[in-house]
């Protein structure tokens, strides 16, 4: 499972990666809020562990779409390309 931070400026949100492919993922956030955290196409830093290897990362990514499902938000995240630490 990779965990993740999500943040831009003073707005920070945590969770964990899903459907991850070469050109991006879903960040199903534990964030409670009414809305989303971020608008569209924010520009974010994501710091991304590892929990079965131990090891952590960042790396920048866009968020290009965001749904709420379950009581919880879903965020769409683009990034160039899929770093090392979820491949493993």
């Amino acid at each position: 499972m990779i965990h993740a931070i999500c943040h831009h400026g003073q707005t920070l949100i945590n969770g964990i990666l899903l459907e991850i492919t070469e050109t991006g993922c879903d960040l199903k956030s534990f964030s409670t809020s009414s809305g989303p955290d971020f608008a569209l196409k924010t520009q974010v830093i994501l710091n991304l562990f590892n929990e079965k290897t131990g090891q952590s990362m960042n790396t920048q990514a866009r968020l290009i779409g965001y749904i709420r499902r379950d009581s919880v938000w879903i965020y769409r995240v683009r990034w160039r390309s899929c770093p090392e630490i979820c491949k493993l």
